[in-house]
């Protein structure tokens, strides 16, 4: 058939993969580019940013610049910041090193299912159609994509043992496991089904032990990291905090609610890859060669829903693991122990291309290849000429702020996120402790929105901000909101 041809077009060849790479990745930077702009920071990269700032000047990580994340992400940006000297250039070269790992270990993938340029380009056009955007990978400075890097490289390794039998990639991919969880803890979660296949992958006691050794060294490397930096035992603290941050809280959400919008946002708009990935696993479960495939891969699903109910909230950034490793799964149930389903390629092109088409219809896209220059707004303008001033923002939002005016907050936590200021043991204790260093150090600047914001809230003295601050200018956000900047009073 003429479209099977098309689409077995690739002769193998490196010329062909290198191209086809190179070629996926420009797509997705295009899907990028066309809605993320230089300087576009969202509570989650400003909290990061503002933390590993605090962290390279002289703050203690988990003590005086607190996070309730394990510091793989920051130490990215810690590094990005010395390499790139100006802070907002290197988050942005972060996203886009995050986005282009990620997408070419899907590219990667999928050739070697495929041997296809045509069919791994259309796979990684899906993906980047569906979930380059400002509603999943939203700003790309989450845990989460930094997370499933490290797993969807973990799992190439792991397939590329089935053909080399080489131990070193096995090796590679119980290494690569070995970073997850220090992105994000449930993490954990999503590796179990990994290591599993790992283990019974080889029969070899030394290794399954070697395995094990080369998952701890990302470990021991954090560790020793933590532990000459004064920040272990601090660290271990925060992980005691977060086992009461997946307790049902106000605002929390049901776990119905949640499995509703991955079956409604995700799930349904891709029904072909759903029924694509349901038909070849009860196709192959009880075929013993295939079975291991298949069961990893269920094992892969059901882990990255459990990732998204161990939380109390909806946020679309959760949902990135299910959606990666949706995709995965879709490819790697098309190859069953060392051989690709006759005519696979086939049906694999009809799928991709007709979600697309689905999705076209629902879907515009904005695809540009280039990056504006960043421009400061007047409140960074404003900051950014006072060197020496320190800043505090009581607008979660605007946290992006501290970057933009570089600047470096006085409190333990850049900005009051509602669920660590709540009424449980852990939150009233915060509520406190930021009060206390506030009134103790007061910050020349501050940001909230319209008359008061959250911590203004909660806080005893409500002169702590207008007895002493001034308004000094304002701007409306692109999320909707005044943002103000306060300066205070000479007294």
């Amino acid at each position: 058939m003429q479209i099977q041809s098309f689409i077995n077009i690739s002769k193998n060849s490196k010329a062909d993969f290198i191209f086809g790479l190179v070629a996926a990745n420009i797509l997705t930077l295009g899907c990028l580019f066309g809605y993320l702009e230089m300087g576009d920071i969202d509570t989650d990269g400003g909290i990061f940013a503002a933390v590993a700032m605090k962290d390279l000047s002289g703050g203690s990580l988990y003590q005086t610049a607190w996070e309730n994340k394990p510091p793989g992400v920051i130490y990215l940006l810690e590094f990005l910041f010395v390499l790139i000297p100006n802070k907002i250039v290197a988050m942005y070269a972060l996203a886009i090193i995050g986005l282009v790992t990620l997408v070419s270990g899907f590219y990667n993938l999928a050739y070697n299912v495929s041997k296809s340029m045509v069919i791994s380009l259309l796979f990684i056009a899906l993906f980047s159609f569906f979930a380059v955007n400002d509603r999943t990978i939203g700003y790309a400075m989450y845990t989460e994509i930094f997370g499933v890097v490290f797993i969807v490289w973990s799992i190439n390794y792991l397939t590329k043992f089935d053909l080399s039998k080489k131990s070193r990639d096995l090796y590679l991919a119980s290494f690569l496991l070995g970073f997850t969880f220090w992105f994000k803890e449930p993490f954990l979660i999503l590796t179990i089904p990994i290591y599993i296949a790992i283990f019974f992958k080889n029969e070899t006691l030394k290794i399954k032990a070697y395995c094990l050794l080369f998952s701890g060294i990302p470990t021991f490397i954090f560790v020793i990291t933590l532990l000459l930096n004064s920040s272990l035992i601090a660290f271990l603290e925060m992980i005691r905090y977060n086992f009461d941050f997946t307790e049902s809280i106000e605002g929390s959400v049901t776990k119905r609610a949640q499995l509703e919008h991955l079956w409604y946002h995700i799930i349904t708009p891709l029904n072909f890859i759903f029924l694509s990935i349901l038909f070849n696993i009860f196709r192959r479960i009880n075929n013993k060669v295939d079975r291991p495939n298949v069961l990893l891969n269920l094992g892969l699903l059901i882990s990255t829903v459990l990732f998204v109910l161990i939380s109390p909230h909806i946020f679309n950034h959760y949902y990135i693991p299910f959606i990666v490793l949706f995709f995965v799964s879709f490819i790697m149930l098309f190859k069953q122990g060392q051989t690709v389903y006759p005519n696979s390629n086939l049906i694999i092109g009809i799928i991709l291309i007709s979600t697309l088409y689905k999705m076209n219809d629902k879907e515009t896209l904005n695809f540009k290849l280039s990056i504006n220059p960043y421009q400061p707004d007047k409140l960074s303008q404003i900051l950014l000429k006072d060197k020496e001033a320190t800043l505090f923002i009581d607008l979660v939002d605007a946290s992006g702020y501290y970057v933009k005016g570089d600047k470096l907050f006085p409190t333990f936590l850049p900005v009051p996120v509602a669920a660590h200021f709540g009424d449980s043991k852990n939150g009233l204790i915060n509520r406190s402790r930021i009060y206390k260093e506030l009134s103790s150090n007061k910050p020349k600047y501050l940001i909230t929105e319209q008359s008061s914001s959250y911590m203004y809230w909660h806080i005893p003295d409500k002169d702590l901000y207008y007895g002493n601050y001034e308004k000094l200018d304002s701007v409306k956000a692109k999320y909707g909101k005044n943002v103000i900047l306060w300066k205070l009073k000479q007294h």
